[in-house]
């Protein structure tokens, strides 16, 4: 529980130093639900009908829009943490391309997984993201299914599903 308090006040300090006094959404553990349901390591292979059928039953349009948001905070908090194991020397080998899908699928993969590796970083160790990188053991972009708030026809697929 100790490490716990310890590790979000890290976060939230490190949330400061970038974002400086603006006020931003708290993540909330509903956004880790939803992670969870989506199943990232599987639905990576997948497409927005697969997904659309996944998590309309549980959440709904409105917290999907709120997601979206804890999920750019979330991203925008590991690329500005991790860009320097990404660019300094030997660096990640991967293009912007690979290192935006490569912070995404560290959100995709989970609450645990992605503050592991912001904690590993302020450790100064970056092993585990850098065999990500090497291995290629990342999908494409998390952040895509937020796409789905832009396309009617999926958005109407959703609203059919909850009938």
């Amino acid at each position: 529980m100790e490490n716990d308090i310890k590790k979000y006040q890290e976060f939230n300090n490190l949330r400061k130093n970038m974002f400086g006094n603006v006020e931003l959404p708290e993540v909330s553990e509903r956004f880790w639900e939803f992670v969870k349901k989506v199943n990232w390591r599987v639905a990576g292979e997948h497409k927005y009908d697969y997904i659309i059928q996944v998590i309309s039953p549980y959440f709904t349009v409105k917290e999907f829009e709120q997601f979206s948001n804890e999920y750019d905070l979330l991203y925008k908090l590991a690329y500005g943490m991790l860009k320097e194991a990404w660019l300094k020397e030997p660096g990640l080998g991967v293009s912007d391309d690979g290192y935006s899908d490569l912070l995404s699928t560290i959100i995709g993969y989970g609450k645990d997984f992605y503050y592991s590796i912001l904690e590993a970083h302020l450790e100064g160790d970056h092993t585990t993201i850098k065999e990500m990188a090497d291995n290629s053991d990342y999908k494409e972009n998390f952040g895509y299914i937020f796409q789905i708030l832009s396309n009617q026809a999926h958005m109407n697929k959703w609203v059919k599903g909850k009938k």
